[in-house]
């Protein structure tokens, strides 16, 4: 019961997160290059950690990509487990390297900012196919349980929802969130 308690309390804080999102504008701001661009429409995906959007939303992906598609996926965490920057930048590296892969081209991206004042958020393009875009939040993992690690001074989402933190800070240290 405390498991299925503490995971509804992680989908409910991944639910106040887009809410502040949206409220923020962000989403309109950064959503992908206009439908009328993309042969197929655009998409907009929300994971939480790199590779989410690979294991669990594959092969839809591809084939909205392949179909001429405009692809954009946000990634909310940092994928830092609490490790090192080296570690969270190497996923940063991972995903785009697999994306690469999957459509058959070079990993060669381009990087530029949201620009959401206040909320600095990377957009890296595919060069070789600009259709696809990946942003990144960059905001600290909560741990397995929520709790969050020392080297984050233990934020996490879960401790925002719950209003036991009052703001988290990305990882890199550009920006932070609060409920308020």
């Amino acid at each position: 019961m405390a498991e299925t308690i503490r995971r509804l309390r992680l989908v409910l804080a991944w639910a106040a997160l887009t809410a502040i999102i949206c409220v923020v504008g962000v989403v309109a701001s950064i959503a992908p290059a206009s439908a009328a661009g993309c042969a197929s429409g655009a998409t907009m995906n929300f994971v939480a950690h790199q590779d989410d959007d690979l294991l669990f939303q594959n092969p839809m992906i591809l084939q909205r990509v392949k179909a001429g598609g405009c692809l954009r996926t946000v990634y909310v965490l940092a994928g830092d487990a609490g490790d090192s920057d080296a570690y969270w930048r190497d996923r940063e590296e991972g995903v785009k390297a697999a994306y690469a892969q999957m459509l058959g081209v070079s990993d060669s991206w381009s990087s530029a900012n949201a620009g959401i004042p206040g909320h600095p958020f990377p957009i890296a393009t595919l060069n070789p196919a600009p259709n696809v875009s990946l942003v990144f939040m960059r905001l600290p993992d909560g741990a397995i349980d929520g709790d969050g690690f020392p080297r984050n001074d233990y934020e996490s989402l879960q401790k925002l929802y719950a209003q036991a933190i009052t703001e988290i800070y990305a990882v890199d240290g550009s920006s932070y969130y609060a409920l308020d």
